[in-house]
């Protein structure tokens, strides 16, 4: 699973505390600490679970920027939640 970081400095952040983690000079249990706080769960979803959310948010393959954005506007503002989908 890649890496997704909450915002800039917070990759920053993260990125030194892991250093100081490879050097012992932090124990895991505070390197998962800044895990929690510094990065963002990103799925890897089937092509299945792909064309669900599609349907059910009714997206087309390709979105135009204006379009993506005020896209997931409203996703957000529904509290649309991916793991309460089913396949």
């Amino acid at each position: 699973m890649a890496k997704t970081y909450k915002s800039e400095a917070l990759a920053a952040l993260h990125e030194s505390m892991s250093d100081l983690h490879q050097v012992s000079a932090i124990d895991s249990k505070i390197m998962r600490e800044f895990d929690r706080a510094c990065l963002t769960l990103v799925m890897e979803l089937s092509p299945a679970a792909i064309r669900h959310v599609r349907a059910a948010m009714q997206l087309q393959n390709a979105l135009g920027g204006d379009a993506t954005s005020q896209r997931r506007d409203a996703v957000r503002s529904t509290g649309f939640n991916m793991l309460n989908c089913r396949l």
